[in-house]
């Protein structure tokens, strides 16, 4: 009986351990993701220019980046949606770390200048965002595309040789 009792008793201690790790979890997780988006700049971003892109332009899935101030970046991984619209450019993350992090569109005219860069030893072309201390630097071809988009914009012509509503993985 007392082995009965004892083994009742682990049971619930593991069940009750158990509830609070899924909710601690969750709230650790929140915290996290909360703590990149304000460090990152999105936040203060996503302020000023949250918002959907048009569904005319190029996208570009699982793309990586880095968002922050140059000597402390925060990196994202393969885990950007990068859109690039007659609007500007559309930005959004990979769902699990959207918290604080809703979809940007930032317009051409509002980027101040596009410069090829290396970021902790990886190329990549930055944008300065006017009115914010945050620098977004994409590397890949959408980030060499995002380049002639905003050139183009700046000389008001439509960018040349990229394919319409094309979807390219990776980057």
């Amino acid at each position: 009986m007392i082995q009965a009792a004892a083994f009742s008793q682990e049971w619930l201690d593991q069940l009750v351990s158990s509830w609070i790790a899924v909710p601690l979890f969750a709230l650790l997780w929140l915290v996290v993701t909360g703590l990149l988006a304000s460090l990152s700049g999105w936040a203060d971003l996503a302020s000023r220019y949250a918002g959907v892109p048009m569904l005319d332009g190029e996208r570009y899935r699982f793309a990586s980046g880095a968002f922050g101030r140059r000597w402390f970046p925060v990196n994202y991984n393969g885990c950007l949606f990068v859109h690039l619209s007659p609007e500007g450019l559309g930005l959004s993350i990979l769902l699990p770390f959207r918290f604080r992090s809703p979809a940007l569109l930032i317009p051409w005219s509002r980027i101040r200048a596009a410069t090829a860069r290396r970021i902790l030893w990886v190329p990549s072309i930055s944008f300065e965002i006017q009115e914010s201390w945050s620098c977004i630097a994409l590397r890949g071809r959408a980030g060499q595309r995002a380049q002639q988009w905003f050139e183009s914009a700046r000389a008001g012509k439509q960018p040349d040789d990229g394919p319409t509503r094309a979807i390219q993985l990776g980057s």
